[in-house]
This record gives structure tokens, C-alpha cells and sequence, in this order.
């Protein structure tokens, strides 16, 4: 059980607005083209993704994850079967491999003991000496806890352990829902997720859990016991229904954390940077809220952060004009939304960019940033009465794109239906992966309510050909099969 020190709780400052609501610009995504036989129809604009699918009629399942080896290239994806209950692993292998095209997959449950795996996510460390490390932190819904996988892939099996980390500030708790989890540039894993408690400690209760590894830590159970630094960063003081959270890291190796808050209706953000901010434990982090522009209500659903440089923004629902969104920090302030009680100034810029669809359970939006570190947004696109899709949406500032724009302001994005058809649904919930060539990996889950089938299915983009001396990586024995 999480042995909790002092919870530090984060006022953050409301406004009541009044008004009409912010004039929304028309995304023109691309038409799909619908059939009557169930079939596949792709977008005109679907190019250069390609799509296929690694594991069929599965089952319900839901909370999709996918991460990629760096050094390798091999691809993994984390998801939950909601029948049984099981925590399931993808994975591409080179040989003995039973899904996907030409069984060049590994599909296998990683942990049946009840309930387990909901609100899923993965993070893969690279080892160029050796063998990827991978975590993937989830929810035990039979005993209302925080769990991790742990573990290392080979082409025949899979080895780790499940593990406790986090059971909550008491046993009536909920603790574990709607993970994230980044490895820093020291190779630690940092874990996000959310605790619902009662009675004095009572709120939804966004925490970080952080690996140190020498038993010094607060939370960790069974085999890494007191290996782990749980804390609450941010706590509203309401109980409620639970919303998402996201993560990535910034240039400098450093988490930088997205909520969704469900009672104030619009994200939060929180970036480590160690000292010097305004929340967590030793204010060691930096939270901003992203209040709406003036009109709009429900803001900040399937919230995800994306940080290069010093440039910080946020992608998510607006639910209150059913679009995807960008918000994007100034300084000094001078945008439309994101009210600060500090300064008295909106210290965010927020634009719209496509429509969208998306439910709250799951992940209905998810951001990487490409070769040139613009960002690639994968969403859930949805113009009614069209069916929902799956969409890319990318800026078209980035020399990765060739297209012109067709949505967001001015034009200024370039959105493109990568996969869907009549009689599917597509990407109730997406991941999106980017590796160190610009490959794209989006990983999602589709409803074929022609043949009533569950499936798992993966869209690439393929990156740029590089001559590998395999001095680059440190592994000198890993040569490239492709010359220029």
C-alpha cells in the first residue's frame, strides 16, 4: 500500500465567463467513401500511411499503447481484452510469430489474474548492448490498484513480472486509473495515473509515481518494495469521475504531464524541472490550466502534451464545439484562453484544427513529433453523419509535409483520413509512436459492426532511409542491410 507523506494540493484559479462563443474554422479532412460489403475504403489522402491489421476479431477490447525500440526498430503494443480481463502484448518478431501479415507478430496475454490491464500504456528503454527494456503500467480493477509489467521481448517469449505498485491512500480506494509513462534520459521510468479516495483525503488525486530503485522510495510493493516515489501532484478536492492523462518527455529528458480535470473542465499540465516551480512535492514542478476561451464550457478531453524546446502545447476535445484543438503557451501572454489569476492575462493560444469524435473512457487523441519536430496528431475524426475514422493531422510548416493545408487556422494544417469504411468504427482508442527515422506507428482499435468483430490494427508511415554505420547507436555490430 502507498504509504503516503504530505499531500500537497494545487488551488488553481477559476473564472466565470460570459459571452458568445469563438467562431470555429471548417476542417476539410478528406470524404471516405463508403460501400456496402464492410470493406476497407481509404481517403485519397491516406498516403504514405499504410494500414494493416495484427490481431482479428479479438474480442472487446480497449486503452491501445503502442511504443518502438529506438535502436531496433521493433515495434510494441500493450492492450486490454475487456472479456476475460487480460493485459495482452504485440510485438514484432523475426521469427515465431502467430499475428499479423505473414505472422510477423507475437500476440500474447502477459497477466490473466482477474481483471486486469484497463487504462493501459508502454514505454520502451533501449539497451544497444543487449535486450529493450519495456514497462507497461496498469489497472488491477478486481483489487482497485496500480500494477506494472516490467519486462524484456525475445522472438519465443516474453519474460518479466507483474507487479504492485500503488493501493492507495486506503482500501476503499480506486488507485491506478488512466496511466502514462515516459523513461527520463536516465533510463528511469516515471508512471502518471489517477487516484479516487474518500473521507479526509478525499478527490481525484493526480500522481506521479518515480523509480529510485534503492528502496528510499514511499510506494512499491512485492518484488520492487519502497523501489518507487509516489506523490499526489495535483489534487482538486472533488471526488469524481475519472478523465485522461498523458505524458512526454521534454528536450531534456524530463516529464511533462497533461490532465484532464472532469470538475473544472479543462486540462492541467505539469512539467518536472526539479526546483523553482509551483507544485508537487519541493515545488519541483511547473502546473499551468488551460481555461477556455470565453463561450466554450467543456474543454481539454483526451488532452496530450507535446513539448520541443521551450515550446509548450497541448492537444485535445473540445467538447463544447466538438473539435480538436491546440493550445499553445506565450510568453509573454497574450493569447485567448487560458486565463492566469497570477498575471491577469490568457497565457495560451488556443486554434482549431479538425473535427473530432472521441468518448471519455478512452484515448481519442494521441502526439509525436516528426523528423523535423513538428508535431503529428492522431485523432478520432468524425464529421456527422460520416462514420468515425481514423485522421492524421500535421502542420504544413513541417518540411515532412508536401501537402497543402486543408484545416486548422488559416489553412495552416494539413488533416488526412488515414482508415475507414462503412460499417467500422475506427479509433476509439489511438497511440502514435514516432522512431528516431520518422517512422510513424499509430496503433488503434476498430469496431467492425459488419462481421461484429473486434480488431487490432496498425498504420505506418515510413521514415527516411539512413546508412547505419552502427557507430551511431554505440553497437558496432549492428550494420545497416541497406546501402545509399
Amino acid at each position: 500500500m502507498f504509504r503516503a507523506g504530505s499531500v500537497v494540493p494545487v488551488v488553481l484559479s477559476t473564472i466565470v465567463f460570459f459571452g458568445t462563443g469563438a467562431a470555429v474554422s471548417e476542417a476539410a479532412g478528406g470524404e471516405v467513401h463508403v460501400g456496402g460489403t464492410g470493406e476497407d475504403t481509404k481517403s485519397l489522402l491516406s498516403f504514405p500511411w499504410s494500414v494493416q491489421e495484427i490481431a482479428g476479431d479479438i474480442g472487446d477490447f480497449t486503452h491501445v499503447a503502442v511504443a518502438v525500440d529506438s535502436h531496433t526498430g521493433d515495434v510494441f503494443i500493450a492492450y486490454y481484452v475487456s472479456g476475460p480481463g487480460d493485459l495482452w502484448l504485440a510485438r514484432t518478431v523475426s521469427q515465431n510469430g502467430n499475428c499479423g501479415p505473414g505472422n510477423t507478430w507475437k500476440c500474447e496475454a502477459i497477466h490473466t489474474a482477474g481483471d486486469v490491464g484497463k487504462y493501459c500504456s508502454i514505454a520502451v528503454r533501449p539497451n544497444p548492448g543487449g535486450q529493450a527494456e519495456f514497462i507497461i503500467p496498469y489497472y488491477d480493477a478486481t483489487n482497485e490498484r496500480l500494477m506494472y509489467f516490467k519486462g524484456q521481448a525475445y522472438d519465443y517469449y516474453v519474460t518479466g513480472l507483474g507487479a504492485r505498485l500503488d493501493s492507495g491512500f486506503t482500501d476503499s480506494d480506486r488507485t491506478g486509473m488512466y496511466t502514462a509513462v515516459q523513461y527520463d534520459s536516465n533510463g528511469k521510468p516515471w508512471i502518471a495515473y489517477q487516484n479516487e479516495t474518500y473521507g479526509d483525503s478525499v478527490g481525484t488525486h493526480r500522481m506521479i509515481a518515480q523509480w529510485v530503485g534503492d528502496g528510499s522510495g514511499n510506494c512499491g510493493e512485492s518484488v520492487d518494495f519502497d523501489d518507487w516515489n509516489c506523490f499526489d501532484l495535483y489534487n482538486n478536492g472533488f471526488s469524481q469521475s475519472f478523465s485522461s492523462t498523458a505524458m512526454t518527455v521534454d528536450d531534456q529528458g524530463r516529464p511533462v504531464v497533461a490532465y484532464y480535470d472532469d470538475h473544472l473542465k479543462y486540462p492541467v499540465l505539469a512539467r518536472y524541472l526539479g526546483a523553482g516551480g509551483n507544485c508537487g512535492p519541493g515545488s519541483a514542478w511547473r502546473c499551468f490550466s488551460i481555461a477556455p476561451r470565453p463561450g466554450d464550457t467543456d474543454t481539454g478531453r483526451h488532452v496530450v502534451p507535446f513539448v520541443v524546446g521551450n515550446s509548450v502545447s497541448a492537444f485535445y476535445q473540445n467538447s463544447s464545439t466538438g473539435m480538436l484543438e491546440k493550445a499553445s503557451y506565450v510568453y509573454p501572454a497574450s493569447g485567448n484562453c487560458g486565463w492566469s489569476g497570477v498575471t491577469l492575462a490568457w497565457e495560451w493560444q488556443c486554434d482549431t484544427i479538425s473535427f473530432m469524435d472521441g468518448t471519455l473512457t478512452k484515448r481519442g487523441v494521441s502526439v509525436a513529433a516528426d523528423a523535423s519536430g513538428y508535431p503529428i496528431v492522431a485523432y478520432q475524426f468524425s464529421d456527422e453523419p460520416g462514420p468515425a475514422v481514423l485522421g492524421v493531422a500535421r502542420p504544413v510548416e513541417s518540411p515532412e509535409v508536401d501537402d497543402a493545408g486543408n484545416c486548422g487556422p488559416s489553412n495552416s494544417w494539413h488533416c488526412q483520413i488515414v482508415d475507414g469504411g462503412s460499417y467500422r468504427t475506427e479509433a476509439e482508442s489511438v497511440s502514435l509512436a514516432v522512431d528516431t527515422t520518422g517512422a510513424g506507428f499509430i496503433a488503434y482499435h476498430e469496431w467492425d459492426d459488419y462481421y461484429y468483430e473486434h480488431n487490432l490494427k496498425l498504420a505506418t508511415m515510413p521514415g527516411s532511409v539512413v546508412f547505419s554505420d552502427g557507430f551511431e547507436s554505440g553497437d558496432t555490430s549492428a550494420w545497416s542491410s541497406t546501402a545509399p
